[in-house]
């Protein structure tokens, strides 16, 4: 897919979330939280999304002796926990205040559970790359530029995608 599709792909849904948080006074932001949400939780899935299925299609492309070494089980836990908690987040936002003041407790632990996840998929990402392109397994130097691209993504994705397009177009004329 070139470079200028796929930014339009997974920032499109940010474009909404813009206009509704420029255009509303922060009284009007406050009621309308729950539509916030459903919009952020949105922009934010088109982009792990994408980084989950590049990390698999990666993942599954390696040797079998970097397979060992890399795993991907806890990639794929973080990815699910992280679906999870964007989903409780849309219905928590949408719910009744007297059902958030019940599960209110919940928030720290499944917040900071989050932040993890949502810096583990990029960490998981940017390692495969490199293991991809080197077939060995990487070291934090070699694949932090990588990382820092993918924290940036609306910068970094038109310097990432050209490069992540030729190793999956070697990869599928590899045997």
């Amino acid at each position: 897919m070139p470079t200028w599709k796929l930014f339009i792909a997974l920032f499109a849904p940010s474009i909404p979330l813009l206009y509704l948080a420029l255009s509303l006074t922060e009284n009007e932001l406050v009621l309308s939280s729950g539509l916030v949400t459903v919009f952020d939780v949105l922009s934010f899935s088109a982009i792990y999304l994408w980084m989950y299925l590049l990390g698999l299609k990666l993942y599954d492309s390696l040797d079998k002796d970097l397979k060992e070494r890399l795993n991907a089980r806890l990639f794929k836990a973080v990815f699910f926990y992280l679906a999870t908690y964007g989903i409780v987040a849309i219905l928590c936002s949408l719910a009744p205040d007297h059902f958030v003041q019940n599960i209110k407790y919940l928030t720290v632990p499944t917040s900071l559970c989050a932040s993890f996840s949502l810096f583990y998929i990029p960490y998981f990402v940017s390692k495969y790359i490199i293991a991809h392109e080197k077939r060995v397994f990487p070291e934090f130097k070699d694949y932090v530029e990588i990382l820092i691209q993918i924290w940036f993504l609306p910068i970094g994705i038109w310097f990432l995608q050209p490069r992540i397009r030729k190793l999956l177009d070697e990869s599928s004329v590899a045997p």
